[in-house]
């Protein structure tokens, strides 16, 4: 009774949001430790800067809902440490191969960069979790901003589901011991790519940002500096990139350099100006954007109302992606939502089928 209660919530959730179009999504920044309580930004500062900075929101766009780096609100969360954490048993890891894997590297200017194998094997099919669909609608959920902080980056790891992918921060100290560990206990990585924003004076990307007036040139050196930084990632996805999503001229080289590569591109925002899914349609790179930030405003209720609306659009379409940040709630409410996923009638799968799937359906259509 109670899963096919929760099914009958998540349809009439879908019947209210069916009509709104493009979801809403924005990107994320780093959480850091400070008080025991602070206010700080959704898209929130990476390393170095102080965690309570209000939140600044990119300029309107009456042809997209929201772009990548813009703010939905600010949110009082508790600070990342032990404590905050919640007390949920952690899930029983099924491991993944250490990387890199053999034949799927190369050296580079900056260190190793991902390379197509013998027989084109391609990273973005070699790194992925395997999974088995079951028949029943699919959720996949990613993770973001980790490796900037340890005590949420090891929590994401360890009391998240396997099938939880997981985003990690090119700037993190230690990045490829926290990228080993997570595929230890079984989940596939992501690697955030800087992005320059709308307005980029005012949401730091941080070095290496790729720019919308960069030559091509450039901004390869740049992309090859942050894919170089660890090995093991299956996809990229961009760090803020409001304004560089939208300027064909940047996006192509780009999505060549992934296509060469082989590696996918997960887009964290959702625009309709963005020019990454006709370009990765073009190239055959594996794309999907995501469909909703589950936590745009950081607590258990408002977390909670958009798993289920993950659910009703599973319902409708067959899957959903959904992506957050690495808050102490968030990480808290995606294990106790995942626990009753299976009794609900859904299977939890890794982003990397979802986005596959949907990004065959886009090709069809």
């Amino acid at each position: 009774m109670a899963a096919l209660r929760h099914v009958a919530l998540a349809l009439c959730a879908f019947s209210i949001v069916a009509g709104t179009g493009a979801w809403a999504i924005s990107s994320f920044g780093s959480p850091h430790a400070g008080a025991p309580r602070a206010v700080v930004a959704l898209a929130a500062p990476h390393e170095g800067q102080v965690a309570s900075l209000r939140g600044k929101t990119e300029p309107a766009d009456p042809s997209m809902d929201m772009v990548a780096g813009a703010v939905l609100a600010e949110a009082e969360v508790l600070v990342p440490d032990e404590a905050a954490i919640g007390t949920a048993d952690p899930f029983t890891p099924t491991g993944l191969a250490p990387a890199p894997l053999a034949g799927l590297v190369l050296p580079g200017p900056s260190g190793p960069l991902p390379t197509i194998g013998p027989g084109g094997l391609r990273p973005s099919a070699a790194y992925a979790r395997p999974f088995t669909a079951n028949g029943k609608p699919q959720i996949a959920i990613m993770i973001g901003g980790l490796g900037l902080n340890a005590a949420v980056t090891d929590a994401a790891i360890t009391r998240l589901p396997p099938e939880v992918t997981l985003a990690f921060a090119p700037h993190a100290r230690d990045l490829q011991t926290w990228v080993n560990k997570a595929r230890a206990f079984g989940h596939e990585v992501v690697l955030e790519v800087p992005m320059e924003p709308f307005d980029i004076g005012a949401e730091d990307a941080g070095p290496n940002t790729l720019l919308a007036a960069a030559n091509a040139e450039e901004n390869q050196r740049r992309l090859d500096w942050v894919m170089s930084r660890t090995t093991g990632y299956f996809a990229v996805t961009n760090y803020l990139g409001g304004r560089f999503v939208t300027v064909p001229e940047a996006v192509d080289p780009m999505v060549s350099i992934l296509r060469a590569r082989g590696i996918s591109f997960l887009q964290s925002g959702v625009s309709q100006r963005s020019a990454v899914g006709a370009a990765a349609r073009r190239a055959g790179v594996t794309f999907a954007a995501a469909d909703r930030v589950i936590d745009a405003s950081a607590n258990a209720e408002a977390i909670d109302e958009q798993l289920l609306r993950l659910e009703a659009l599973a319902l409708e379409r067959g899957y959903a992606l959904g992506v957050g940040f690495a808050y102490p709630v968030t990480v808290e409410q995606i294990a106790l939502w995942a626990r009753g996923l299976a009794r609900r009638g859904y299977q939890l799968a890794p982003a990397s089928a979802v986005m596959e799937t949907s990004f065959q359906q886009s090709r069809r259509g």
